[in-house]
């Protein structure tokens, strides 16, 4: 099983395992950087952490990583450049916000940072949409996929972490 799907949790954060199918492999784009190759360079500090074991979270990374390469072409055009930093910001946030997040104590504590980074996983499909026009259609379809794939997972971790269970 590649990099891409292979799951990995931490059973107090989803209590299950995901679908292979909330993170498809995206096409690869011209110019995309292409996912195992830009897992082999993340850090082994980063790899090694026990965060990396939430396959979300590394998406989130991943999607970040691409939004970065985005930007460079958002900024060249007079219409979408203006766009380029808020999409930047907004798919940074999303990773930040799941390792602020993990990092709590108790299941409660994390829904916060959660649910900010599924405020900024919606907002950088926004953010996509408007940058169709430089990006074109099939990169943009891509990008709103892997982040759609993202909020719900996010929306499923926030669900159990509020759900308290008596034994």
């Amino acid at each position: 099983m590649d990099a891409w799907v292979r799951c990995g949790s931490r059973s107090d954060d989803a209590g299950a395992r995901f679908p292979e199918s909330y993170f498809h492999r995206p096409k690869s784009q011209r110019g995309d950087v292409k996912y195992d190759d830009w897992e082999r360079g993340v850090p082994v500090d980063i790899r090694t952490d026990p965060i990396w074991s939430l396959r979300v979270y590394r998406v989130a990374l991943y999607v970040a990583e691409l939004a970065s390469h985005d930007a460079r072409r958002l900024v060249s055009n007079p219409v979408t450049e203006g766009i380029a930093g808020r999409l930047v910001e907004a798919t940074a946030s999303i990773g930040a916000q799941i390792a602020a997040g993990y990092s709590r104590m108790s299941k409660r504590d994390r829904v916060p940072f959660y649910e900010l980074a599924l405020g900024a996983a919606r907002e950088a499909r926004d953010w996509y949409l408007r940058a169709r026009i430089e990006l074109g259609d099939n990169a943009v379809n891509s990008r709103i996929a892997t982040l759609t794939a993202v909020a719900k997972v996010l929306v499923v971790l926030i669900d159990r972490s509020r759900t308290v269970h008596l034994h």
